[in-house]
């Protein structure tokens, strides 16, 4: 296996240390503004010819590009090269790069079924989105635990990525009393580094028991620990977020990203759809909002459950395998 990303990203010391032989590209994503996207018409074509390169000497049986933009020069020499191309989409709408090479690749796996609407014509197989095994091994494990009818609403995370959701975490602000009122509800806040300072500020102004029950951190290593004991979650709604949480059959409060195209308002519509969600608009919410929605669920430990099966039901905890299964099949 090689594995091509991007000169300076943070693949180059992770991939290696996995054992993984990895080559960089010199690659950026396009930008908005037109006259920004100038420098492309040079390094496009230069990218291709050295991944065509990588790919004459490393004659690859197949190719899976995951959607990012390095995937267009990977994805576009393999096609000159005439290698099977496998394309892995994380979200509802596909994104340019998935766009661009859909019609020539021979499979598109999709994280989400009604990605299959958005590219007619193109063969694609509903997988999920592959996931760390330690997530899928949890998932698998959820799976074989008798579900609950009834629990109550104990521990609340909030996750808002590694840069924090300023939105989200004003919110959090805004009701954390309120939230702390629930009795025996445990508020676990990984918040990013953006607003971390004020947040931690505000529980050392806590009531000692409430200060307890609130725990606020930059970033947490072993995230999986804390979502597999949660009872709700509340978070963006990025395909990977929405595969990990739903892996667990954990119920989820979803407030999309409003911007990058809106695609995280699709992301989030088949979740709720299947009952495993709660969408929240961002430009909707405030700590009034967040409060009034924990606190509908924590008083109905009956919807609680239906969502956490439905969370369950949702889940793909071994689309990984799924995913390697097919391009093992196409690259045969």
């Amino acid at each position: 296996m090689l594995y091509v990303g991007r000169r300076g990203g943070m693949e180059e010391g992770i991939v290696p240390a996995h054992g993984v032989p990895m080559e960089p590209i010199d690659m950026r994503g396009v930008q908005d503004e037109p006259w920004r996207n100038l420098p492309l018409a040079w390094a496009l074509p230069v990218s291709v010819a050295r991944a065509a390169g990588m790919m004459r000497r490393f004659a690859p049986s197949v190719v899976l590009g995951t959607g990012g933009y390095i995937t267009a020069p990977v994805g576009m020499a393999a096609l000159l090269r005439r290698v099977p191309l496998v394309l892995q989409e994380q979200n509802v709408v596909p994104g340019r790069t998935t766009r661009t090479l859909a019609r020539r690749a021979r499979l598109v796996c999709t994280a989400f079924a009604e990605t299959a609407a958005r590219l007619p014509g193109v063969p694609t197989e509903h997988t999920g989105t592959p996931l760390r095994e330690e997530f899928a091994a949890a998932g698998r494990e959820a799976r074989l635990r008798p579900a609950e009818e009834r629990r109550d609403l104990r521990r609340l995370v909030v996750v808002g990525g590694s840069q924090g959701a300023h939105r989200i975490n004003t919110a959090v602000a805004e009701a954390l009393k309120t939230l702390l009122e629930v009795p025996g509800l445990h508020v676990h806040h990984v918040c990013g580094k953006l607003d971390i300072d004020h947040l931690a500020a505000m529980r050392g102004g806590l009531e000692p028991e409430m200060r307890e029950r609130y725990v606020v951190e930059e970033f947490n290593e072993r995230l999986l620990d804390v979502l597999r004991d949660a009872d709700l979650v509340v978070s963006r709604a990025g395909g990977s977020a929405i595969a990990e949480v739903t892996a667990l059959g954990v119920p989820l409060i979803l407030v999309p990203y409003p911007h990058a195209g809106a695609h995280q308002r699709y992301n989030a519509e088949p979740v709720a759809r299947a009952g495993a969600a709660t969408v929240v608009p961002d430009e909707e919410l405030s700590g009034v909002r967040l409060a009034d929605e924990v606190g509908r669920l924590a008083r109905d430990p009956a919807l609680l459950a239906r969502m956490r099966r439905a969370s369950l039901d949702f889940g793909r905890p071994d689309a990984a395998r799924e995913v390697a299964r097919r391009v093992l099949e196409v690259g045969a």
